[in-house]
């Protein structure tokens, strides 16, 4: 039995229908799959800036690392050096013959300004000194009531006078001059390496 035409028709109409819905469908899915792969580049993109940065940004952190590393070194060098000069410095300090004469004249201008009981505190090896210093006394024409002892707090020579009346200290030692004079000292030991192109900037 033949299809009436209201049948062919209708048949007609659904194929159009199916294939416009087909091809729709891949329309969608066409422009779902080109959405997906321009997020996806997008997404590789801003992925691999990121990283770029985050190396970059890495790179940066190692090279100041490696600049301050190179610097903490150096300075360490430097104090080394300095200190080892200094320590060879006053080593031999109390075998120059103009160290005696520093500790009595010491003593003598403490006894002039305190004008009272006095201690004064000297280096061990130092002490063979109390006769030479109680004649620079004299000779002074001082004469005070004056006590001679060892003072293990004195590293690297010179003398602690104390008034024993009023409690006033006078420190003359080594240690105290060179801390006055280090700045002096320390410019004048960078100014030699910088020469031999051995120190840090400042």
């Amino acid at each position: 039995m033949g299809t009436t035409p209201l049948e062919e028709s209708i048949r007609e109409e659904s194929r159009k229908a199916i294939d416009a819905a087909r091809e729709a469908e891949a329309s969608r899915t066409g422009a779902f799959e080109e959405e997906c792969d321009a997020e996806i580049a997008r997404f590789r993109e801003r992925t691999e800036e990121e990283t770029r940065a985050r190396i970059r940004q890495e790179a940066f952190k190692l090279k100041n690392r490696s600049i301050l590393e190179r610097k903490k070194r150096r300075l360490t060098f430097v104090e080394e050096f300095i200190t080892g000069i200094v320590e060879d410095a006053v080593a031999g300090i109390g075998k120059d013959r103009r160290y005696g004469t520093f500790l009595a004249d010491t003593v003598v201008d403490a006894a002039t300004r305190l004008q009272g009981s006095l201690e004064v505190g000297l280096r061990e090896e130092d002490l063979v000194r109390r006769e030479e210093i109680m004649e620079a006394l004299t000779a002074a024409g001082k004469e005070p009531e004056i006590v001679i002892t060892r003072d293990d707090g004195i590293r690297w020579g010179g003398c602690i006078v104390r008034d024993l009346r009023e409690g006033r200290i006078l420190n003359s030692t080594i240690e105290r001059i060179y801390y006055r004079k280090s700045p002096a000292v320390r410019r004048a030991i960078m100014g030699m390496l910088k020469e031999k192109g051995l120190a840090i900037e400042e």
